[in-house]
């Protein structure tokens, strides 16, 4: 059975995955906003898993999910930037 993170972690998975093949094909606006959104979908797992490890245990500490969080919004603005630059230059 899958929850919200299962559900979230294969979002994010597929978004990156279509990300890079588009990028591969040559089209580099779209596979940067789908990069960006990847990594937004990876932002929100994080964040899931610091407040679940904060209500009950869990193997990996809120500390981790925090700063895998914080990196992949650090990773979808520089995509998102990265897209946005690139069609104002189109």
């Amino acid at each position: 059975m899958l929850d919200t993170r299962g559900v979230l972690a294969i979002l994010a998975g597929l978004a990156l995955l279509a990300g890079m093949v588009s990028y591969r094909r040559g089209s580099q606006v779209e596979s940067y906003f789908l990069l960006g959104g990847g990594f937004a979908l990876a932002a929100f797992w994080g964040l899931m898993g610091m407040a679940l490890s904060r209500t009950g245990p869990t193997q990996v500490p809120g500390d981790i999910y925090l700063a895998m969080s914080g990196s992949a919004v650090v990773m979808s603005m520089f995509f998102f930037i990265e897209g946005r630059s690139t069609l104002r230059e189109r």
